[in-house]
């Protein structure tokens, strides 16, 4: 296809040409099968309930199947639609910016958003310029790069960070032209996207633009420096932006070399510290802590500008985040400071992929997606709690990125507080689209096909999201019960960086400084903590002591640490003044300041704990504590109407029965259960695990997940989803209950009345997938299921209108497209095929994928 190519302003740079203005395009009005939402307390942009996303990638998924991909992503239970927006996708050449789709129908950005609106879809873009996702040049184009050395980001070796998937260099964060570039990038797509978002009336379709990805990314983490591990993870690209950065640090270079306990003339004699050589002095070592400090310089340079970008076109009409890169839970604290993501970009999430995963203390999970005991702690609720201690008041616990690949990995976060997920991915790739992936497959731990069929982890996110939409707005509202507080504070990392942590960075075992490094991991104490108060059963936050406030905490914990911030030991100390008790220390008073200068020691108790801590806090002794077997987890929240909602997170490879809030539990061998209830009435619940119960709600085997919702007419209907053929018993059937079965393909059939209040779940048959069964009273629980296929019957209506339409174009019917196609490939092989035939074939391909689709994808 020959592309045409936007004409450049001769002003404007030869590698950034003037963009042309975006078309207005209207957001499109609420229809009667997706009314407008109330707007969110939090954040008028978003809705009063649950965010329950899914990544799809409108550009790794041909223009004709988009339809199919957002059904999908109805079916599926979610609300919104997260996408990156590549940068590389819509600007293939210098001299080519389409977001319209001009060039070729899977650029049309604005055209998607439009489709996702139709299906009642929120939208939530990630235009980077930074996307990663496995793309060339992580989504930054790669004639940029190329034309741009200068712009590159440089290893302490001299050679350029490179993305792990492409190869292609990273761009440096601070970069003045860089940062142009980047920002003329994001205001553009904001220009265009900003007729969907919020006018004052509820949510837009616009619900929230994401910033960069995973900052500072992949190529430039602290241990994927190869052949010369080293822990410097500053861009070394240009010394004047260092000497910069220090006079406004210093002021001038007799303080600079009073800290450093150096002798420099003047600031223009300052350079890098050079390769890493582990000092004997604290001084020699505050070069290398100010290089780590000009690394989160870098990124806070670069991430404010891109959302600066994003506010100078949408202003505060809908929330900018970020979200924290997955890393080994004793590395995560040294990836940057949170304080950076917070201040740039303020609604913070988290990614969670664990890593580092001893197989022997493996929870649950995948070759690919695993946890043991550790890395749940550190995501399900260091990370989940940190984040949203970050996070402006009232926003959802976000977490941007997780697999459905595993159930208990993708819904033990409930314990946490997660009520606002990102499915990534919901769609796989085969092959991936050319000048844009890295790799010819991609996301084969997706649960829906390219052909639009299911796996069966499918169910793992359809579970999850039925019991969200259950909670709804209340749950959002409802506070995770916590008053305990652990600390967590950046400045120890900044230390621990240099131990022995990171491959080939450590002292050796006699290095005067290394047990301090050691001994300044205050993220790393900090999550042994808490794994001690999950086992201990005591619900706990993780707050930042230097910014977050503290007065709501019965309790505040200062982990193990030898170094903390000034103002963090400030502002602990005054809290220990006006309240004596309420902070307590893991060990010994920090000594140390984040520029390694003593500390006066906070008047804190610490004291002997429990034989099970042998030092340290107590926390058997702490408030809050809920009692529950060994191994087995518990998260509750009561939401503004009374109702509670409880997570069960049984570690164990057994199964449990207790007893919580005076409701039964029998949970399935690493497992996660939840549930709703009103004053013990469960009216949602989602279980796992043989003869598996939460009070009278019971099932036989497999996952299943209920919900008692509300329909426009009649009394509620529970919605019955199951992963597997299935026993399911419900409470509060009305006399003459029946069920109605609604399938994946939009068929609908009774199947008579309960015999009693057992359900027998028919997972796959000749009628195809089930979606879910209806029970209820008659009338209401088939006018749920009606509500239910009516997405599909929509579906498939619209792609054989088109189908018909395209093929008429060609003076074809329907019914001659495949036999077209067919004569025209023979043809072909014959070698009497003409250009006129091959063009053709182009054409009725499409026309048949949409066709095959009608039959194939929504079975």
């Amino acid at each position: 296809m020959t592309e045409p190519s936007t004409t450049p302003d001769p002003a404007a740079s030869p590698a950034h040409p003037a963009l042309p203005a975006s078309p207005a395009h209207p957001a499109l009005p609420a229809s009667p099968a997706h009314p407008a939402l109330p707007a969110s307390p939090a954040h008028p942009a978003l809705p009063d309930d649950t965010i329950r996303a899914v990544e799809v990638h409108y550009y790794r998924v041909p223009h004709e199947r988009w339809e199919l991909m957002l059904l999908r992503a109805v079916q599926s239970g979610a609300n919104a639609v997260s996408t990156y927006i590549p940068w590389i996708h819509h600007a293939p050449r210098p001299e080519v910016l389409d977001l319209t789709g001009i060039t070729a129908p899977e650029r049309d950005l604005v055209g998607f958003v439009e489709r996702c609106a139709a299906h009642g879809l929120g939208f939530i873009a990630k235009p980077g310029p930074f996307c990663d996702s496995e793309m060339l040049g992580g989504g930054v184009p790669t004639w940029l790069i190329e034309a741009h050395p200068d712009w590159w980001a440089v290893r302490h070796d001299g050679e350029p960070y490179r993305h792990g998937d492409s190869d292609d260099p990273r761009l440096g964060y601070d970069h003045p032209e860089a940062i142009a570039a980047s920002c003329e990038w994001i205001r553009t797509v904001c220009g265009a996207l900003e007729p969907f978002a919020s006018g004052g009336d509820g949510p837009g379709w616009l619900w929230a633009v994401q910033v960069d990805n995973e900052t500072p990314g992949d190529g430039m983490w602290i241990h994927e420096d190869g052949a010369a591990p080293s822990p410097i993870r500053a861009d070394l690209a240009d010394v004047g932006r260092w000497r910069a950065f220090l006079a406004g640090r210093y002021g001038d270079v007799e303080a600079l070399d009073r800290a450093w306990g150096t002798d420099h003339g003047s600031l223009d004699e300052v350079g890098f510290p050079g390769s890493w050589d582990a000092p004997d002095t604290v001084e020699g070592l505050r070069p290398w802590i100010d290089l780590d400090r000009f690394a989160d310089h870098q990124l806070a340079t670069g991430l404010g500008a891109y959302a600066s970008a994003v506010r100078e076109v949408l202003g505060d009409r809908v929330p900018v985040f970020h979200d924290f890169l997955c890393m080994p839970w004793p590395l995560a604290g040294m990836l940057v400071d949170p304080a950076v993501l917070a201040d740039t970009c303020g609604w913070v999430g988290q990614n969670v992929y664990a890593e580092g995963v001893d197989p022997e203390r493996m929870i649950a999970g995948t070759a690919w997606y695993r946890m043991d005991d550790d890395e749940y702690v550190h995501h399900a609720w260091w990370r989940t709690r940190l984040c949203h201690t970050l996070s402006p008041a009232g926003l959802p616990h976000l977490v941007p990125e997780i697999s459905a690949r595993q159930a208990f990995y993708l819904q033990c976060s409930l314990v946490g507080g997660m009520d606002a997920p990102c499915i990534y991915m919901l769609h796989s790739s085969e092959p991936e689209p050319v000048g844009v992936g890295a790799f010819q497959r991609w996301a084969e731990e997706a649960p829906v096909l390219p052909d639009g069929n299911v796996l069966e982890w499918w169910w793992n996110l359809r579970c999850l999201f039925l019991c969200l939409a259950a909670g709804g707005a209340d749950l959002v509202a409802a506070p995770l019960e916590s008053p305990v507080a652990i600390v967590a504070d950046h400045a120890g990392e900044r230390l621990a960086r240099w131990s022995g942590l990171i491959p080939g960075a450590g002292w050796s075992a006699d290095g005067p400084l290394a047990t301090l490094a050691e001994a300044s991991n205050t993220s790393a104490a900090g999550l042994r903590l808490a794994r001690r108060l999950v086992d201990a059963g005591v619900p706990f936050d993780v707050v930042t002591a230097g910014r977050d406030p503290l007065d709501g905490y019965e309790v505040v914990l200062v982990p193990d640490t030898r170094v903390l911030s000034r103002a963090a030991r400030d502002h602990l100390a005054d809290l220990a003044a006006a309240h004596p008790g309420r902070v307590r220390l893991d060990g010994p008073a920090p000594e140390l300041d984040e520029d390694l200068r003593p500390l006066e020691p906070i008047a804190a108790p610490g004291g002997i704990g429990a034989p099970s801590a042998p030092r340290g806090i107590d926390v058997d002794a702490l408030p809050g504590r809920r009692v529950s077997p060994d191994g087995v987890d518990l998260g509750v929240r009561t939401g503004s109407s009374g109702r509670r909602y409880v997570t069960v997170v049984n570690r164990t490879h057994d199964r449990v029965e207790l007893d919580v809030d005076g409701v039964p539990v029998a949970a399935g061998a690493a497992s996660v259960t939840w549930f709703a209830h009103d004053a013990g009435r469960v009216v949602a619940a989602m279980l796992h695990g043989e003869d598996a119960a939460v009070g009278p709600v019971t099932s036989s085997q497999g996952q299943v997940a209920v919900a008692l919702l509300e329909v426009p007419e009649g009394p509620p209907v529970w919605h019955v989803v199951a992963e597997e053929r299935t026993r399911v018993t419900l409470p509060d059937l009305p006399d003459g209950a029946v069920a109605v079965r609604a399938t994946l393909a939009g068929s609908v059939s009774e199947l008579g009345p309960l015999d009693g209040a057992e359900l027998r779940f028919v997972h796959l048959d000749d009628a195809g997938r089930t979606d879910r069964v209806l029970v209820g009273e008659p009338t209401a629980a088939r006018a749920a299921a009606d509500a239910v296929a009516a997405p599909v019957v929509e579906y498939m209506l619209a792609a054989l209108a088109r189908v018909d339409a395209d093929a008429a174009e060609l003076g074809l019917s329907g019914a001659e497209v495949v036999d077209r196609i067919r004569r025209i490939r023979s043809a072909r092989v014959a070698g009497t095929a003409t250009e006129e035939d091959l063009e053709l074939l182009d054409r009725l391909t499409s026309i048949a994928v949409r066709a095959n689709d009608i039959r194939l994808g929504v079975s």
